[in-house]
């Protein structure tokens, strides 16, 4: 693939050895031969879905010279993407659409805008399900599932959101490729080339995913306010349950009191007798 489509190593190497912690970055290259511009080759990685992931690996070159030809080589490309290019493939009336540049490339991101999208169904609706119950209700084992159902929902948020700043960069730089791509192509292009809808799909998607993030970033305030609103009852109701222990144990100490005075006239009484008694028996003694 080197020798014939000029993949570069380092997107083999994005795939064999990949980082786990570290995402790889988005990158544009000009490819010369002879001293000549002859393509603008890039590669970036996006992933969708957190409990099924799916890591996609993209490589492109588009043709700076006449042919104006493009390579893609996608690694891992998700379902739903695929069957939508395909469609496009085999219909004759939509096919030309994947000529305009980078369209592959919105496709793609749409796809991935979409899988993100139905991933944050399930915790808004756990969330939902959380607001609409009276939590004062709940016994202490359920309120301790709870905390961790929540906690364990704003990870699930967090991550969402990080993954939507993601595309939003990657959005961005392909804008900044296809501008590139356009200006490193101005000599070839054709009053019939259309390189303003690409970039009109892409500020599109820009403020989809800008929505969703902000809508992301809405439900996991909220789902913070729950937790909280959870502590602070469980708080309230620890505070009376050490309240009524308090009142209980104050009651303790007025008995107790109450049996120390009957102890100490007691002792007073025995106290009183007890010389006439010691005398009584002293003059009783024999001799």
């Amino acid at each position: 693939m080197r020798q014939h489509l000029g993949v570069s190593p380092l997107f083999f190497n994005c795939i064999l050895f990949p980082r786990f912690v570290a995402k790889i970055g988005n990158a544009s290259l000009v490819r010369r031969e002879n001293g000549k511009r002859v393509a603008l080759d890039g590669l970036y990685r996006f992933s969708s879905r957190i409990r099924v992931p799916v890591v996609t690996h993209v490589w492109f070159s588009h043709s700076l010279i006449q042919d104006r030809s493009s390579t893609y080589v996608i690694h891992q490309c998700p379902e739903n993407a695929k069957k939508a290019l395909l469609s496009y493939v085999q219909g004759k009336s939509h096919f030309p659409m994947l000529f305009r540049p980078m369209a592959v490339d919105a496709f793609l991101q749409e796809d991935c805008l979409h899988e993100w999208g139905q991933e944050l169904f399930y915790p808004r609706n756990l969330l939902l399900d959380y607001e609409n119950t009276r939590i004062s209700e709940f016994t202490p084992a359920a309120t301790a599932q709870a905390v961790e159902n929540l906690h364990g929902l704003s990870k699930h948020l967090h991550i969402i959101r990080e993954d939507l700043i993601d595309l939003l960069e990657r959005l961005e730089y392909l804008k900044a490729v296809h501008q590139r791509l356009m200006d490193l192509s101005a000599s070839i292009l054709t009053d019939k080339d259309d390189i303003d809808s690409v970039p009109d799909s892409l500020n599109y998607l820009v403020s989809k995913t800008n929505i969703l993030k902000r809508w992301v970033g809405n439900y996991s305030d909220r789902t913070g306010i729950r937790i909280n609103l959870i502590f602070n009852l469980s708080t309230q109701a620890d505070n009376r349950t050490n309240l009524d222990i308090a009142k209980l144990t104050s009651k303790i100490a007025v008995s107790s009191q109450r049996d120390s005075s009957s102890m100490i006239t007691m002792a007073a009484v025995t106290m009183f007798f007890l010389p006439g008694t010691f005398v009584s028996v002293s003059l009783h003694l024999p001799g």
